[in-house]
């Protein structure tokens, strides 16, 4: 990253038939008090309203809408096309909440010069822009990723070298951002987490993890395989222990969920929180 006290920041967002979502998922990048951002959306050749919302924002952000070979295929043409310092891909339907976050994440990458890929906490939404529970994130273990998924993508950020050196693999429906975060650490990338909310992921009907999840449970567990991971009692006992300690640490997470009901201000589209500690409070965590 070069010395510009405002670096470019490049958000790619893959796209299909996603429309009557990626108006708040533009609208959360756009709102960042980070003045240099790009946003490019790379539409599969959406059928629905999508095409219709994007040129509303013809003059702020560039799109394409073209078949494509799916999610990944997208990502790695958005990435061809980043121009920024940092870059990262936003899903169409998630959003970035918080108007501070890219900010927050170009300082701590200044601060840090020898970190390659930043991550922070994050919020599950549902269509309706519910808040279903916040999750505060550990530190990076590399073993544990092996185990039990922790990261979330679109809290996920990352330098230029990483992306110049790494492509989305594009045979993968599912896991592409565990292979991509497991690639990596192999790599000699660095990790760091901040303790700031940074995205919002959207829980839905037509959402992967929601309508596909045992393939997605599938596909992780063939990818966890190719790095190392054996699905033994031993990996089961741990993996248990992984489970109970993301559990606690999402409770440290419930002040926060205070924090941004009585701080809407801060929020780049509307959020409703009731019940969202209750949730929160419930035992369940990613796969």
């Amino acid at each position: 990253m070069n010395a510009d006290p405002k670096p470019l920041v490049s958000v790619v967002i893959p796209s299909y038939n996603q429309g009557r979502f990626i108006g708040d998922t533009i609208e959360s990048v756009l709102k960042q008090d980070h003045g240099a951002i790009e946003v490019i959306v790379i539409d599969g050749g959406s059928r629905d309203e999508t095409l219709d919302v994007l040129k509303r924002y013809a003059a702020r952000i560039s799109y394409i809408s073209e078949r494509d070979r799916g999610q990944s295929d997208a990502i790695n043409k958005g990435f061809r096309r980043a121009r920024g310092d940092i870059v990262t891909w936003l899903n169409s339907d998630d959003l970035y909440p918080d108007r501070r976050a890219i900010g927050v994440v170009v300082r701590e990458f200044a601060r840090n010069p020898e970190c390659d890929l930043i991550y922070g906490n994050f919020l599950e939404i549902d269509e309706g822009n519910r808040v279903l529970r916040m999750y505060r994130r550990p530190g990076y273990s590399h073993r544990r990723l092996l185990r039990i998924g922790y990261i979330s993508q679109p809290s996920t950020f990352f330098r230029r070298r990483v992306v110049e050196k790494m492509r989305v693999r594009e045979d993968l429906q599912y896991a592409m951002d565990l292979e991509y975060w497991l690639r990596a650490y192999r790599m000699n990338f660095r990790f760091r987490h901040i303790d700031f909310l940074l995205a919002a992921e959207r829980l839905h009907g037509d959402a992967k993890c929601v309508g596909r999840r045992h393939e997605m449970i599938a596909e992780a567990r063939s990818v966890r395989v190719d790095y190392g991971a054996v699905f033994d009692r031993k990996h089961a006992f741990r993996r248990f222990v992984d489970r109970m300690l993301l559990y606690l640490v999402r409770l440290s997470g419930i002040p926060e969920v205070v924090h941004y009901r009585r701080s809407t201000d801060r929020l780049t589209v509307p959020l409703t929180f009731d019940g969202a500690i209750a949730r929160t409070l419930l035992f369940r965590t990613l796969f």
